[in-house]
């Protein structure tokens, strides 16, 4: 028996990663249990669970790559699902609020500018754009975070903040214990113990807590905004209440994410959401994921023919597909006897395996550096450009240098009258259309009624995106110090499948261009 836990975790990436691994699993098994004697063969049987979860047929399919079946006892060649309403874990009773920041600046308007109100508006901006929010979040939106989270944790519950960005989790009060995926195991390991033993009241943390992880029982959820998914809300809102206690989970919105406005203006979308499980779709056939495994597993059971790999991935249906496919496998099997330790190339939890790593000296120069982070390759360049201020766990540093050679950052303790955010450019190139639809929808413009070509298009796209500069902002003004650019690093590129719209050029002729950019905007 082969059990697979939390099965609605294995999305994007990961899932891609882990279904090229059970297949691999599946194969390697087969080729063992061939070499027996037939009455001392061994059928592989998967157990699959997840209590989140909209479509696990279609799931566990993909997952492991057998076929699902209506037949309730063919267990052997197929999957069954079976539904367990009733939940048995302890739970008590939880109150759910929405909790709508205070606009400062609405809140002053029209009344004297105290310095009070001044003082807490600079603070807030600050706190937003230093956290990676920009100018147009509402002023409170972490200020009131930051306020809720101290208040609770000086009145002993126990509470758990989940931020979307790591920005937030380090700009946050330093007072709680932060905990993000980049932190060393060493570090994460002390913090989960430390909430554990109730030493630590308050942890600020991004999804790397989400699930995974046995912190013991806590009373109180804060969401820095909806996570994009009923199925992260319901894994950070279940953190707390498990003993049977009751608890209390808060989603904090933000006045400018239309999702947030639209659950804060209607509550009871909210908890419909948390009582429906959404579809956690895998993609086992990524073209940067799927030759990687293909080249682990010739290493493990050499590939005796294109039928064999067929076998457990099988090609897709589309001719066009299928010619890509096969010439992916032909490309696979020549590389192969090539391939060193191709295992070793293979980062489950991302599309590459390449980390930076980051440093900073130590004290004394016979222990070398000590390493205090780590991010992965594809998302470094928008933390550790050089010159960029950098925090971990409360501590300010610099970024001195970015030395690509042997993948590691080095930053330098400093305190720091400003703060930096990266300057990027993100250019998508359409490779192929796979599926498309169109339609004509009318509109006027100018008393003038024109019928206007919509083309929705599905296919493969190329991401390029480049950090080319940054902007050095004023601790205590939020203004702009600096501008700067020419930094030189690689363009980051990697190949997905996409959706887009395509409107006719007549469409966009007719209008003004500040309007028609505005109009993409709001759609």
């Amino acid at each position: 028996f082969v059990v697979v836990d939390e099965c609605h975790t294995y999305r994007g990436s990961f899932g891609s990663h882990v279904a090229n691994v059970v297949r691999r699993l599946r194969r390697a098994f087969d080729w063992h249990q061939n070499k027996r004697a037939v009455t001392e063969r061994r059928d592989l049987r998967f157990i699959c669970c997840s209590a989140t979860i909209g479509n696990p047929s279609e799931l566990m399919a993909n997952l492991t790559g057998l076929s699902t079946t209506t037949v309730p006892n063919d267990v052997v060649n197929g999957i069954t699902t079976i539904g367990v309403d009733a939940d048995g874990a302890p739970r008590g009773p939880r109150w759910v609020v929405i909790w709508r920041p205070s606009d400062y600046s609405e809140k002053n308007a029209g009344k004297a500018a105290t310095e009070d109100a001044v003082k807490d508006k600079v603070t807030a901006h600050i706190l937003n754009t230093a956290a990676g929010l920009g100018q147009e979040t509402s002023a409170g939106f972490v200020a009131d975070t930051s306020k809720l989270m101290a208040t609770l944790v000086q009145m002993g519950v126990r509470t758990i903040c989940f931020a979307r960005y790591r920005q937030m989790v380090e700009i946050m009060l330093s007072r709680v214990v932060s905990y993000r995926s980049g932190y060393t195991q060493e570090s994460r390991r002390d913090i989960e113990q430390q909430i554990f033993s109730h030493k630590v009241l308050g942890v600020i943390c991004t999804s790397a807590l989400e699930l995974g992880v046995d912190i013991g029982s806590l009373d109180c959820c804060i969401s820095m905004g909806y996570p994009g998914s009923s199925h992260s809300l319901q894994q950070q809102f279940g953190r707390a209440g498990r003993s049977g206690r009751a608890s209390l989970c808060i989603l904090v919105t933000r006045e400018t994410d239309p999702i947030d406005q639209w659950f804060s203006a209607q509550p009871e979308r909210l908890m419909e959401t948390l009582g429906q499980a959404e579809d956690a779709p895998v993609q086992w056939d990524s073209e940067q994921i799927l030759p990687k495994h293909l080249l682990c597993a010739d290493n493990e059971v050499e590939f005796r023919s294109t039928e064999d790999v067929a076998e457990y991935w099988p090609p897709p249906t589309d001719e066009r597909m299928k010619k890509e496919y096969d010439a992916m496998i032909s490309k696979v099997r020549k590389e192969s006897p090539f391939a060193k330790k191709p295992h070793a190339k293979i980062n489950l939890r991302s599309i590459d395996n390449r980390n930076i790593k980051v440093v900073t000296p130590s004290a004394d120069a016979r222990e070398g550096d000590k390493q205090i982070d780590e991010i992965d390759y594809n998302n470094a360049f928008f933390y550790l450009y050089p010159g960029a201020t950098y925090m971990n766990q409360g501590t300010e540093y610099r970024i001195v240098d970015l030395d690509l050679r042997f993948d590691r950052a080095i930053a330098r303790p400093m305190k720091h009258e400003y703060y930096t955010k990266s300057r990027d450019i993100t250019d998508v190139l359409f490779m192929n259309i796979e599926r498309e639809a169109s339609a004509q929808v009318p509109y006027r413009l100018s008393n003038a009624p024109v019928e206007a070509d919509v083309h929705l298009r599905f296919g493969r796209v190329e991401i390029c995106t480049e950090v080319y500069g940054y902007k050095k902002f004023n601790k205590h003004t939020g203004r702009i110090v600096e501008t700067i650019g020419g930094l030189g690093l690689p363009k980051v590129k990697y190949f997905t499948k996409a959706t887009w719209i395509e409107f006719d050029r007549q469409f966009a002729l007719q209008w003004d261009e500040g309007d028609f950019r505005a109009a993409l905007h709001t759609f």
